[in-house]
């Protein structure tokens, strides 16, 4: 004979007739599955065993805003529950590069906003990631103009100090 039914019961009140269910737990834990099959001459047999569905990693990072040419300090926040521990880091900067360290600082080529994404993966291969924007601003480019004065006179002081790097336009 055949096998006229499924009845499977996933330990947290849910369940399935399919006969190769596809199921994603809401919370990590230890769960009791049971699966009961019927056949087409009414037999009846039933079979139990424990599924562990590991938690993912908390991620978080900090990371410094950045002037361009110095560095930029990234701060991990990980944590595994359940007695897990982390296997591996990997950042990507948002500028094709990577690390694989933990805390730690990058110097960017250039001014800009970079989405820099954070993956971790535990020693039972849960991952999870966080992605943040980082501004890199130009440097101040500080300057002054001033008069030469005698003894008694008003200087004015001219303040050239600008927050962006010289711009060039080509005309055509």
């Amino acid at each position: 004979g055949s096998i006229a039914s499924y009845q499977w019961n996933f330990g947290n009140s849910n369940s399935s007739i399919s006969a190769n269910p596809v199921y994603t737990y809401p919370a990590a834990g230890m769960y009791l599955v049971g699966l009961t099959a019927t056949s087409s001459a009414g037999c009846v047999a039933s079979a139990s065993a424990a599924d562990t569905i590991f938690p993912l990693p908390s991620v978080e990072f900090n990371a410094t805003a950045g002037c361009l040419g110095t560095a930029t300090v990234f701060q991990a926040i990980v944590s595994v529950p359940f007695g897990g521990s982390v296997d591996s880091l990997l950042w990507f900067h948002g500028n094709g590069t990577t690390d694989s360290t933990g805390s730690h600082s990058y110097i960017y080529p250039a001014a800009g906003v970079y989405n820099v994404n954070f993956v971790v993966t535990t020693n039972r291969n849960c991952k999870d990631s966080v992605e943040h924007s980082v501004v890199i601003t130009s440097p101040v480019n500080v300057g002054f103009i001033a008069d030469s004065v005698c003894l008694g006179e008003y200087i004015t002081f001219i303040n050239t100090s600008s927050t962006s790097l010289p711009t060039t336009i080509n005309y055509n």
